[in-house]
């Protein structure tokens, strides 16, 4: 007994496609750049949302210096303990006058 062949006339009648590997990568490309532009929007959103308003009329006044003396539980000596202590005293450069010459360059690694 031979098996006939069925056929199917609507699977037979639909356009045969192929795989457009260009077409692909384009659209990834579109939706991935869409993405990061939707999501530096939504970021910088944020951030001016979160960010202090400054109202019109009210003075901004300059915080006073303030030296800190601790961080994170560790003592932080004071800028007044400083000692200088180079062997030819504090250096001057004239930035007018200064160049800088690269002699050579490291290999790459």
């Amino acid at each position: 007994m031979q098996w006939k062949k069925r056929h199917y006339p609507i699977i037979h009648t639909l356009p045969r496609t192929t795989f457009n590997r260009e077409y692909f990568t384009m659209s990834v490309k579109w939706v991935i750049a869409l993405l990061v532009i939707s999501a530096v929007a939504v970021i910088y959103i944020l951030d001016i949302s979160s960010s202090p308003q400054i109202v019109p009329g009210t003075r901004i006044t300059q915080l006073a210096p303030l030296e800190i003396r601790s961080y994170q539980g560790e003592r932080l000596s004071s800028s007044n303990d400083f000692r200088e202590n180079s062997i030819k005293g504090p250096q001057r450069i004239d930035e007018a006058e200064y160049r800088l010459v690269v002699t050579r360059t490291t290999p790459r690694s």
